[in-house]
């Protein structure tokens, strides 16, 4: 009776054992994911400053632009029909060149510090030459913001221009031809 007592104190106090350490090891583990979590979070808003991305999507009926960080989140963004235009006058190139102007007012702060500038352009709308215009002509826009030092240029800052608008390699089947 009593070895068979001891081997199930023995069971029982190496389950303790090993829940204990268990429970010591995620602890552990606990405090280093969170200070490896505050660490990337620091490393995240130093990298998010020194490159953003400009997403120019530019359709039949809209035109989105789009500013993140190097993670891909969203900072800001604009649309021809958040500016105020409705229907069939949010296509047209005006409203680009207008959801440029918008977009850069809302953006500055992002784009004052920023040291690279990556701009992705997307689509086959009438708005696409007039917003890529809009950025070309940022200087004038930026040498009056007082955050901003003069003989910064904004066109120095980008680094790329990419056509990202996807062509299909004889994909899906036309519709059958009509019959008059």
């Amino acid at each position: 009776m009593m070895k068979t007592f001891f081997i199930q104190w023995r069971k029982l106090s190496s389950r303790l054992l090993v829940e204990r350490s268990f429970v010591e090891r995620s602890f552990v583990e606990r405090s280093f994911v969170e200070r490896s979590f505050v660490e990337r979070s620091f490393v995240e808003t130093n990298v998010s400053l020194n490159l953003l991305t400009i997403h120019i999507k530019a359709t039949f009926n809209n035109t989105l632009l789009t500013l993140t960080n190097s993670n891909g989140e969203v900072l800001t963004w604009t649309s021809a029909g958040s500016c105020g235009f409705k229907g069939a006058r949010k296509g047209t190139a005006f409203a680009a060149k207008k959801v440029v102007e918008v977009f850069l007012k809302k953006s500055i702060d992002y784009l004052s510090p920023c040291q690279q500038i990556k701009i992705y352009v997307c689509g086959i709308g009438p708005g696409r030459q007039n917003a890529l215009r809009g950025f070309a002509n940022l200087s004038d826009h930026f040498s009056h913001h007082p955050k901003q030092k003069r003989d910064l240029k904004f066109p120095n800052k980008i680094i790329l221009i990419r056509e990202i608008t996807k062509i299909p390699h004889n994909g899906c089947r036309p519709p059958k031809k009509r019959r008059l």
